[in-house]
């Protein structure tokens, strides 16, 4: 269960160039990930960490209901260069733990995740989580939205799947584990004009929950 300290921060997000991209990214450059769940248990959870990151991103699974054993979800991931590798923790319906460390990813060619049992960690009954809930208030619809820890050069996995658009007035509740250092996050929202969004996520370090909206003013 999510511990939640009832102190909600509204945050402006600044405008800002983001360490990994001065320019928008070209969706031509998106390579696409499949993750199926081969674990005998519904996947509650799905954290990233790029490999050069000591942090955990945010969970890809909670809007989708979670993924049940069996199922799979694409999402489109972005990365520079022509290789790299990310970390992957998943936690399923009893919180346990399963773990993939350095899933290689290469330009051209579409990588399967296939998460199971031989990836088990332990329990996870004693994690905590932090929530963030991020609303777009900006005028158009979102079709990419990466949310990386700023200590990476890469922005990642757009945690939209590769179906969904976060729709102008929407929020969504986004879950991350309270573990690791406390860092910002480089936020990145591509629209359905391809224009970009860019903002660096200073958050409080005090609370478990956080407020956070997409506006014009992030507009590049």
């Amino acid at each position: 269960m999510i511990r939640i300290s009832g102190i909600l921060i509204l945050i402006r997000l600044l405008i800002i160039v983001s360490p990994v991209s001065g320019q928008a990214i070209d969706p031509g450059e998106l390579n696409r990930i499949t993750v199926s769940n081969s674990t005998g248990f519904q996947l509650r959870y799905l954290f990233y960490s790029p490999t050069d990151s000591k942090n955990w991103g945010p969970d890809l699974l909670s809007q989708d209901g979670g993924l049940v054993d069996g199922g799979r979800l694409r999402f489109y991931i972005h990365y520079p260069g022509l290789e790299s590798s990310f970390s992957f923790l998943a936690v399923d319906e009893d919180f346990d733990m399963y773990r993939i460390d350095r899933f290689p990813v290469s330009n051209g060619r579409e990588a399967y995740l296939d998460i199971r049992l031989e990836n088990y960690l332990g329990p996870g009954k004693e994690m905590e989580f932090r929530e963030l809930v991020l609303t777009n208030n900006s005028r158009t619809d979102i079709w990419y939205l990466f949310l990386s820890p700023s200590d990476s050069i890469t922005w990642g996995v757009d945690i939209l799947d590769d179906e969904s658009v976060f729709i102008a007035g929407d929020s969504r509740r986004l879950i991350f584990p309270a573990v690791g250092e406390f860092t910002p996050y480089d936020l990145l929202a591509i629209d359905q004009e391809n224009s970009a969004l860019y903002a660096r996520l200073r958050l409080n370090e005090d609370s478990d929950t956080w407020n956070v909206e997409i506006s014009e003013e992030d507009r590049r």
